[in-house]
């Protein structure tokens, strides 16, 4: 083999190694020195502990001020089921009274002056009837359903169950 030849070779694989890492040490700037707002110590004063680099504050999550509450497709309605259970809280002329709607149609009525008597309760439509029966008289309220509320001669009725 021709010694030129293999000199040639090995220049050109010296050179192809060498300029990427001479154009990086020649690229690179030299690190700065960092200026401080600190006087400087005299040289004969005993070194001080370099101080650490302020912490970054934790980055803050924007929280939403109102999110929308979901759209249903129909407001909420009572229904002879979604009314069972339930107890409500009237003011008619008679004084307070007290109804609590039963499974089957069936009531329990609390007044202060006549006690706990038991009645039926149905719905129609919009309309809540309930009717008790005491002391030899029939005593019938009509409520009509709006929305989540009865309500009882224009005036929305109490929940209390």
């Amino acid at each position: 083999m021709n010694k030129k030849v293999l000199i040639v070779f090995a220049a050109v694989l010296a050179l192809v190694l060498a300029v990427p890492l001479i154009a990086g040490l020649a690229g690179a700037p030299p690190p700065a020195p960092q200026e401080s707002s600190t006087p400087r110590p005299p040289d004969d004063a005993p070194a001080a502990l370099p101080t650490p680099p302020p912490q970054a504050p934790p980055p803050q999550v924007q929280q939403p001020l109102y999110t929308p509450p979901p759209q249903h497709a129909a407001p909420f309605q009572f229904d002879a089921n979604s009314l069972t259970g339930t107890g409500w809280q009237v003011n008619t002329p008679y004084g307070t009274v007290q109804i609590f709607l039963e499974p089957g149609g069936q009531l329990v009525a609390t007044h202060p002056m006549v006690g706990q008597v038991t009645g039926n309760w149905r719905v129609a439509g919009r309309q809540v009837t309930a009717t008790v029966s005491a002391f030899g008289q029939t005593q019938t309220i009509a409520c009509e359903i709006r929305g989540d509320q009865l309500v009882y001669q224009g005036r929305p009725v109490q929940r209390i169950r």
